[in-house]
C-alpha cells in the first residue's frame, strides 16, 4: 500500500510527486477515490513507462497536472487486467495545444485508462454543448486529438473534449501490426465531446480499426468495442467509423450532429460500420449530416435498432443520402437486422437494402417519414430480406409525433404507430430509444419510441342530485374518523344531535339542499346517497367531525342522533344496517418488475483471460430504473445508476475458468429482476 502523505521520488533527474486527492462528487455520477501515485507536469512531453516513468506499475494512478501544455506522449505502460494504469487530470482542467501527431499519443501500451473525469463527469452526449465540463481539453490542430498505435489495446478513453482538428478526434488502430501476431482487445470510448473536426480530409470524429478488412487479410482485428455516450458534432467525414471489429462491438447512445461537412465521397455517414465489423448499433441520434445516417457494410449479423435519424443528407452533394444503407461489404453470408428505427426526411430513400448475401435479413417496425425521393424502403426486388410492420408517411403531420417542429419524434395520442409493431422480445429488443419497456400497450409500437400515455394527476370531483330521502336505521359502529368538518346550508334545517363516528371517508361532493329530511337515524347511513351534499372532503379523515352548521328556515319533525359526514338535500328513502361502502379506491402499488438483459458478453462466450472487459446490460421499467447491480459468481462488482448500464470486470488470468455473470435491475419501487449468463476464460 502506497503512503498517503506527500512524497517525492527523484528518478532520471525528474521530480515526481505522490499526492493523495479525491476525484469524486462533482459530476453526474460520483468518481471513485484516486490517489496520485505519480504526476506529469506541464513541461513533460514524453512519459515513458520503460524510461523516465519506469517506476509506474500496474494499478498506479498517474495525474496530469492542470493548466496549459503542449502535446503529450504516453508509451510503454503495461497495466494488468485487474490493475490498469490510470492517467487522469488533476486539480483542474488540462488544456493541450497540439502541434504534433496527436494531443495525447498512446503507444505500445495495454490496460490503460485515459480519463478527464478528475474534476467533473459532465461530458458527452448526456449534456448539451454549453454544459460540457470535460477535464481534458485538446485543441488538436493539424493532428489528432487522442491516438493509440503500436499494439495499444485494452484501453479506455473517456471525458475528454477534442476540437478544432484536421484529423480524427479519437483514433485507435495499428496499421503496421499483423493479424497473426496481435489482436486489439477491449477498446472503450465513452462520454467524450468531439467537435469541429473539419480542417482536413482525414476528419472522422471517432475512428477505430482498419477499414480495409478482408477475411484473408493481414490487418489486425478488434474484439470488444464499446462506443457510447459521446457527443460528436461538425466533423469533416464520418461521425463514428469502426472497421475490423469482428466480435462484441456495441455502438450506442451517441449523439451525432452535422457529420460529413467536407463531403468526401465514400467517407460520409453518421455511423460507418466498415467491412469486418459485427456491431450492435442502437439508441443513437444522428441528425443533419450530409451523408447517410448509417452505412452498414460489415460481416453481417449486425443489429440496428432504436435509432433516430433526422434529415440525413441535409445539404446537396454527389454522395448518397439514405437514412440507413445496408450493403454487402465484407459480408460472409450472414443476415442483417433493422428494427424499430425512426427516420425523418432523408434526402433519398429511408432504408436502402443492397445486401446480396444472407438468406433472410429482417426490416421490421421501422417508421420512415418524408423521404426525399418518395421511397420508404428499397430492397431492389431482393428476396433475401423479410419486411413487416413498417410504416411510411409522406407528410410528417400524418405520423402522430408530439412536436416534430422541435425535433421531438416521440408518439402522440392517436399515432398510427401505436400498437402497430411486431413483438421482437425474442430478438432482445426490450425497450425503446429512451429506455422505456416495450410494449406499453397491447403490442410493440413502430419506430424508435414507445408511446407513453399522459397520466392524470387531478383530484376527481363528483356532483350528485338527491331525491327525497329514505328512512334509514343503522346499528353498527363505524371505526374511521374524518378530519374535515362538513358545512351545509339547508332551506329546511334538521335539529339533530350526532353521537357516533362514521366509518367511511367522504368523497368531494357538492350540492344545494332544498328540503329538510324527515327520517329518524341513530347512526351513519350505510348506503351511498343519491343526492349531492354541500360538503367537500378530499382527505382521509382521522378525527371526529364537528356537527354541520345549518341555518334552518323551517323546523323539521325528525330527530337525528348521529353525525352525518355529508348533509343531503333530502332524506334517503332506504334502510341500511351496515357500514357505508363509499370508501375511496386506494392508489395501486407498482408491482411491475423491470426488465433486464446482459448484452455483452454473450451467453456461453469466451472472454480473454487476464483482460478487462465491460459487462453491459439493457434495463427498463414502466416507472423508471433506479440502478443495475452487476455480479460475478454472486459477488457484487459494480452498481450503475445511469443508462447505459455497464461494469468493468477484470477477468482473472486462469484459463478455462467458468464464471456466472448477473445483472440485477431495480425500479423506483424496489421491484427487481435479473439476467444471468455464463462465460469461460481462455
Amino acid at each position: 500500500m502506497r503512503p498517503s502523505l506527500p512524497l517525492f521520488v527523484a528518478t532520471f533527474g525528474l521530480v515526481i510527486s505522490l499526492i493523495p486527492f479525491n476525484l469524486g462528487g462533482f459530476g453526474s455520477r460520483a468518481n471513485a477515490e484516486f490517489t496520485c501515485d505519480y504526476t506529469i507536469g506541464p513541461s513533460v512531453d514524453d512519459a515513458d513507462g520503460a524510461g523516465n516513468y519506469s517506476q509506474v506499475t500496474a494499478g498506479d494512478t498517474v495525474c496530469i497536472e492542470a493548466g496549459n501544455r503542449n502535446e503529450l506522449t504516453l508509451k510503454n505502460f503495461k497495466g494488468l487486467a485487474d490493475s490498469p494504469i490510470i492517467f487522469v487530470n488533476y486539480d483542474g482542467v488540462v488544456f493541450i495545444n497540439n502541434l504534433g501527431f496527436a494531443g495525447i499519443y498512446v503507444r505500445n501500451s495495454e490496460y490503460v485508462r485515459l480519463t478527464g473525469s478528475g474534476v467533473s463527469e459532465d461530458c458527452g452526449s448526456r449534456f448539451t454543448e454549453s454544459n460540457q465540463q470535460c477535464g481534458i481539453v485538446i485543441n488538436s490542430g493539424l493532428g489528432r486529438g487522442v491516438a493509440g498505435q503500436e499494439k495499444t489495446g485494452h484501453i479506455e478513453v473517456d471525458h475528454i473534449e477534442i476540437g478544432n482538428g484536421a484529423e480524427s478526434g479519437i483514433t485507435i488502430k495499428d496499421p503496421n501490426a499483423l493479424r497473426s501476431d496481435w489482436t486489439q482487445y477491449d477498446t472503450l470510448v465513452h462520454d467524450n465531446y468531439i467537435h469541429d473536426i473539419t480542417l482536413g480530409e482525414g476528419a472522422e470524429g471517432i475512428y477505430l480499426g482498419a477499414s480495409g478488412y478482408t477475411a484473408g487479410g493481414t490487418t489486425p482485428v478488434l474484439v470488444g468495442v464499446q462506443i457510447s455516450n459521446n457527443l460528436v458534432t461538425r466533423t469533416g467525414m464520418d461521425g463514428i467509423q469502426v472497421g475490423s471489429a469482428i466480435e462484441n462491438c456495441n455502438i450506442h447512445h451517441n449523439k451525432i450532429y452535422f457529420d460529413s461537412q467536407n463531403q468526401v465521397v465514400n467517407q460520409m455517414s453518421g455511423v460507418m460500420n466498415n467491412p469486418g465489423s459485427v456491431c450492435n448499433i442502437y439508441g443513437n441520434l444522428v441528425q443533419d449530416g450530409d451523408g447517410p445516417g448509417m452505412y452498414i457494410q460489415g460481416n453481417g449479423t449486425n443489429r440496428i435498432f432504436n435509432n433516430v435519424i433526422v434529415r440525413a443528407g441535409l445539404r446537396p452533394s454527389t454522395a448518397s443520402a439514405y437514412g440507413i444503407k445496408i450493403s454487402t461489404g465484407s459480408d460472409v453470408g450472414n443476415d442483417v437486422y433493422v428494427w424499430n428505427n425512426t427516420i425523418i426526411s432523408p434526402r433519398e430513400t429511408g432504408i436502402k437494402f443492397s445486401l446480396s448475401t444472407g438468406t433472410q435479413s429482417k426490416i421490421q417496425n421501422n417508421m420512415v417519414v418524408d423521404p426525399g425521393n418518395g421511397l420508404y424502403i428499397d430492397t431492389g426486388g431482393r428476396t433475401n430480406v423479410y419486411l413487416s410492420n413498417n410504416i411510411g408517411k409522406a407528410d410528417i403531420s400524418e405520423a402522430g409525433f408530439n412536436d416534430p417542429g422541435a425535433d421531438d419524434y416521440s408518439l402522440s395520442d392517436g399515432s398510427l404507430a401505436i400498437d402497430a409493431g411486431m413483438d421482437l422480445s425474442s430478438d432482445s429488443v426490450l425497450d425503446d430509444f429512451l429506455g422505456i419497456t416495450r410494449p406499453q400497450g397491447t403490442a410493440y409500437d413502430v419506430g424508435a419510441y414507445e408511446y407513453q400515455p399522459s397520466v392524470a394527476t387531478e383530484t376527481p370531483t363528483a356532483t350528485l342530485t338527491l331525491t327525497p330521502a329514505p328512512t334509514s336505521t343503522a346499528t353498527d359502529t363505524p371505526t374511521d374518523t374524518p378530519t374535515n368538518t362538513p358545512t351545509a346550508t339547508l332551506t329546511d334545517a334538521p335539529t339533530s344531535t350526532a353521537t357516533n363516528t362514521p366509518t367511511y371517508t367522504p368523497l368531494p361532493l357538492t350540492a344545494t339542499p332544498t328540503d329538510a329530511p324527515t327520517s329518524t337515524a341513530t347512526n351513519t347511513p350505510a348506503n351511498t346517497p343519491t343526492a349531492t351534499p354541500t360538503s367537500t372532503a378530499t382527505n382521509t379523515p382521522t378525527n371526529t367531525p364537528v356537527p354541520p352548521t345549518a341555518t334552518p328556515t323551517d323546523t323539521p319533525t325528525s330527530t337525528a342522533t348521529n353525525t352525518p359526514t355529508n348533509t343531503p338535500t333530502a332524506t334517503p328513502t332506504s334502510t341500511a344496517t351496515n357500514t357505508p361502502t363509499n370508501t375511496p379506491t386506494p392508489i395501486p402499488l407498482d408491482t411491475t418488475l423491470p426488465t433486464v438483459s446482459i448484452t455483452y458478453p454473450l451467453n456461453n462466450s469466451i472472454v480473454p483471460k487476464g483482460t478487462t472487459i465491460t459487462i453491459t446490460a439493457l434495463a427498463s421499467d414502466n416507472m423508471g430504473v433506479s440502478k443495475v447491480d452487476f455480479y460475478v459468481n454472486s459477488t457484487l462488482k459494480c452498481s450503475d445508476f445511469v443508462a447505459p448500464y455497464a461494469c468493468s470486470w477484470k477477468v482473472p488470468p486462469k484459463s478455462g475458468a467458468k464464471y456466472t455473470l448477473t445483472a440485477r435491475a431495480y425500479d423506483l419501487s424496489s421491484n427487481n429482476a435479473s439476467s444471468t449468463i455464463s462465460v469461460t476464460s481462455r
